[in-house]
């Protein structure tokens, strides 16, 4: 009796693990976790042109500087800073300049 009664669980423990793994299916994945970002390493004016072309997101958040740019000279406005980038921030570039740091300016009078 009792090796009948042992047979009898093993089998209701099977078919249990059975019902679970057929009702566990797998997820519909989004069609967004499809898509990597093609990474963008300007390295020049010409390669820094890119960014122009497609929205461009922050990725480490608080760690850098952005400064106001003045468009009627066309520089921007180091005395003063604008704030820190956000993580996650998305930026809109809509063009790209070449601009000399406050010390470059300083040692070359």
């Amino acid at each position: 009796m009792a090796g009948i009664r042992l047979a009898i669980i093993f089998y209701e423990r099977h078919e249990q693990a059975v019902r679970q793994t057929k009702k566990q299916e797998a997820p519909a994945l989004n069609p967004d976790y499809y898509v990597t970002p093609k990474k963008l390493y300007p390295y020049d004016l010409k390669s820094a042109r890119q960014l122009t072309k497609q929205p461009v997101w922050v990725k480490v958040g608080y760690a850098y500087f952005y400064y106001p740019f003045d468009p009627a000279t066309r520089r921007a406005n180091f005395s003063h800073e604008g704030g820190k980038l956000t993580p996650l921030q998305r930026l809109e570039i809509k063009s790209i300049i070449s601009d000399v740091s406050p010390e470059a300016r300083a040692s070359d009078k």
